[in-house]
């Protein structure tokens, strides 16, 4: 499968997600990976990564800190990750995040949501669900 490199100009966007499960993280990104997904272009959030050779390739954060996210934002998705939640951030052109969340739905993401970067760091913009 052929992947767009996004360009920050070129209505770069970003998709983000939670699992409840690890093991269906770690299945969804097996999944990516096996598609030839660009992993340089997912970032997991948790507050802990056990097995962190799962997700060779991927961004690992164990703070929101280190993103470009509103405050508003942060304390939301911070409270679903202290209840043992993964985040998934995904960015890229449309037809990037549109795979991507074509392979989460099976693997059971939840709030699924694309944004473009100014929504993400707290502006008015559109977004939409797909789940």
């Amino acid at each position: 499968m052929w992947f767009a490199h996004s360009r920050i100009n070129q209505h770069q966007q970003y998709g983000t997600g939670f699992f409840c499960h690890l093991s269906d993280l770690e299945n969804a990104i097996t999944s990516l990976r096996s598609v030839g997904f660009p992993l340089s272009q997912v970032t997991l959030v948790a507050n802990h990564f056990r097995r962190q050779d799962q997700f060779a390739g991927v961004k690992l954060c164990d703070r929101l800190e280190e993103l470009e996210i509103s405050t508003e934002r942060m304390h939301r998705y911070q409270a679903r990750l202290e209840q043992g939640e993964h985040m998934v951030i995904v960015y890229g052109i449309e037809d990037n995040l549109n795979c991507a969340a074509s392979i989460f739905y099976p693997h059971r993401i939840q709030d699924w949501q694309t944004h473009s970067q100014l929504s993400l760091l707290g502006e008015p913009s559109r977004f939409h669900g797909l789940g």
